[in-house]
């Protein structure tokens, strides 16, 4: 998808160049040349040479190079470190817009390693940036999220807004070449509404051109056509023209979607005439390809074919074999570079205490030899003797004072084990009885298996106070009410899987107990969403993490059954519910496999934020669904709640994960049996699952049948 690239490519310049026009750009560069003057040698001819490379990148990539090397020249030659690691920058990004991808994966690895040693964290954040942008071209979106995120977490430290908005979208395009949509759409929107506040045009422009992509995958080809045309035209009074191409192509594209296959041809043909004036490999590749897929549309094969062909050498030429290993031997080169100034640290630190032992050593030498030479004849015997007595006396105590230590440690130990026994109890004992769940909910099982002694897993549950109905009925003696019943009557339940587990995953979970007591008994709070608000305020304020940023936090899957109205609200936070619902008219086939009875396992998903912790979202909302319990509608229905640890597990005969797709199918295959029996099922399951492996984390997963 060429669109993609654009998105990252000239996203990077959108905060770091601001010209608004090309006629302005032009100003910028000779405003620069009259600053520079080659016959002065100093750190601000350095920093004229970077900017004027960086306003050349677009336009003249020969002219950018070539300041560029003057600029790393002059800044080596001062020894000036930040001139030095921006020059690399500078040349990496020439590289990088002439799709030589290994030369300035090479570049921007040099320009790291001098960054070390300056004190500007801005210049490893942009050459960061600039790495993610060159693996995201390269489809390796792992490395590319990875140093994008290296670089947001620098620029939320210095609070630059322009360039978080930067990263945003360009990790909205790698959400959405993942396909994970909620998290790309959000990117996007987050970006662009940053560059609203600050009123960042060329920056609204590259959101404007995300989205148009964004809409264009989901199928909104009017909205995408809408964006693609207001960035095109920004595109062209910038005077970005590889922005300009990038814009047409897509704009291209999506006329031969909707067949206007007129218009798709005339933009396309534009694009490939504008991509041999800039001489860009990339831009010839992609005008090339969609070239070759218009021709095919149209049914004239015979240039489909030969545009299929020049689009293939082209791909050869900055994606072959040879390049990929060489980046993947430089990035490695890079990091065994790391590892051996570690090594060497670690080494000098080594020698400086040998030299200091070896020191310590030889006056102890001198000492005793001076002892020697004073203890002469018949003394040498008594003081031979009384050493043997001393030693022997030293070794006695030695020997007390280790058993001491041991039997202390023991104790220690003893004692420890004794108190997370105790915690366990007093964990078990703010759990709620199996016996209360089951008057309200009779058909439910709780799989619950601590890693360790205690657990960060843990369920909850609730049940309103109901109001009392009363009837008015007129007797003899006057009007007396009389009991008819309750109304208003709910249940809640949760199952939370908190940071962590062992001691610190049980305090977790003593706090989220004690903090959905009071929200839901005390404050009465009995809507889904709410309640997850409520309690991600308060975890945040309990742990301090906006002084402590802690980043300890819950997961949780919540529901309200209102029985009553035959409804359940369910809110998760990260946590989906599983369900499995019986219509009123369905027959079981006797003899029917799980998956070919006409029933499904629906998942219903929750929201992507956590309890608590560090959060991308500045105001964490909840939201909740309603599922419908009617008995006119459903036979019945049956939910499950649950942590990562079942699905997390290791094991089988390959020591894999266990996988959701293997607990889903699991589910669905016991959901029409009874609970006692799904839990049985599931734990052997398990058991067999596990064998020969420990358990990795703590394990919850609750059914219930309404």
């Amino acid at each position: 998808m060429p669109i993609r690239n654009k998105i990252i490519s000239l996203f990077t310049l959108s905060c770091l160049l601001a010209f608004s026009s090309a006629v302005a750009q032009k100003k910028v560069i000779d405003s620069l040349r009259n600053l520079l003057d080659e016959r002065k040698e100093d750190t601000l001819q350095a920093k004229v040479l970077i900017k004027l490379s960086g306003a050349y990148t677009y336009v003249d990539t020969e002219e950018a190079k070539i300041f560029a090397e003057k600029a790393l020249n002059l800044s080596q030659k001062l020894q000036y470190q930040a001139g030095i690691a921006n020059a690399y920058r500078s040349i990496g990004t020439v590289y990088g817009e002439t799709s030589n991808f290994d030369q300035a994966i090479k570049n921007y690895l040099q320009g790291l390693k001098v960054a070390e040693n300056t004190q500007d964290p801005r210049i490893k954040a942009n050459i960061y940036n600039n790495m993610g942008t060159v693996y995201s071209r390269l489809d390796d979106f792992p490395q590319a999220k990875s140093y994008y995120q290296k670089a947001l977490n620098i620029y939320q430290k210095i609070d630059d807004q322009n360039l978080i908005a930067t990263l945003f979208n360009n990790l909205g395009h790698v959400y959405n070449s993942e396909y994970n949509t909620d998290s790309a759409v959000f990117s996007y929107q987050r970006a662009l509404s940053i560059f609203e506040k600050k009123n960042n045009l060329q920056g609204m422009t590259y959101a404007l051109g995300s989205l148009g992509v964004f809409y264009e995958g989901i199928g909104d080809m009017n909205k995408a056509l809408e964006s693609q045309n207001k960035v095109r035209e920004l595109e062209r009074q910038f005077g970005n023209k590889s922005g300009y191409v990038y814009t047409t192509i897509s704009i291209a594209s999506i006329y031969l979607k909707i067949k206007n296959y007129n218009a798709a041809e005339q933009y396309f043909k534009e694009a490939l005439e504008l991509s041999k004036e800039i001489g860009s490999a990339e831009l010839l590749r992609n005008s090339y390809q969609y070239l070759s897929e218009y021709y095919s549309a149209v049914e004239d094969y015979k240039r489909s074919l030969k545009y299929y062909e020049q689009y293939i050498n082209f791909k050869d030429s900055i994606f072959n074999k040879d390049k990929s290993e060489l980046i993947a031997k430089i990035q490695a080169d890079y990091e065994v570079e790391q590892n051996k100034k570690q090594l060497e640290i670690q080494k000098s630190k080594n020698r400086e205490q040998q030299l200091e032992i070896k020191a310590q050593q030889s006056e102890i030498e001198q000492h005793q030899l001076r002892n020697t030479v004073l203890i002469v004849g018949i003394l040498s015997i008594v003081v031979f003797a009384f050493f043997l007595y001393r030693n022997n006396r030293q070794k006695q105590k030695t020997n007390r004072i280790l058993a001491e230590k041991n039997q202390l440690i023991e104790d220690k130990n003893t004692n420890i084990t004794d108190s997370i026994n105790y915690a366990r109890r007093i964990q078990s004992a703010v759990l709620p009885l199996t016996e209360e769940i089951g008057h309200y909910i009779p058909e439910h099982f709780i799989l619950w298996k601590p890693r360790d002694i205690v657990s960060g897993d843990f369920y909850w549950f609730a049940k309103t106070n109901p109001e009392p109905i009363y009837e008015e009925k007129m007797t003899f003696e006057g009007v007396h009410r009389v009991f008819k019943g309750v109304k208003g009557e709910k249940i809640i339940v949760a199952a939370v899987d908190s940071t962590g587990h062992g001691v610190p995953g049980a305090f977790m979970s003593m706090i989220g107990s004690r903090l959905l007591n009071e929200i839901v008994n005390e404050l009465g709070i009995t809507e889904a969403d709410e309640i997850l608000n409520q309690l991600h305020l308060r975890v945040r304020k309990a742990l301090k993490q906006e002084e402590t940023q802690s980043h300890d936090g819950m997961d949780v899957g919540l529901v309200v059954i209102d029985k009553d109205k035959k409804l359940m609200q369910f809110a998760g936070a990260k946590n989906p519910m599983y369900m499995v619902q019986i219509p009123k008219d369905w027959q079981e086939e006797k003899s029917a496999k799980p998956e070919e009875s006409g029933l499904a396992l629906q998942v219903v998903k929750g929201d992507v934020m956590s309890i608590g912790g560090f959060q991308l979202i500045e105001d964490v909302a909840f939201k909740k669904k309603i599922v419908s319990l009617s008995a006119k509608k459903y036979e019945s229905t049956t939910f499950y709640l649950f942590s990562d640890g079942y699905q997390d597990q290791f094991g089988g005969i390959k020591g894999r994960k266990f996988m959701v797709k293997r607990f889903r199918k699991l589910l669905f295959e016991i959901s029409s049996k009874p609970m006692d029996v799904q839990k049985k099922m599931l734990e052997d399951t398990l058991e067999e699952w596990m064998s020969g492996h420990d358990q990795v984390d703590d394990i919850l997963v609750m059914g219930f049948r309404m």
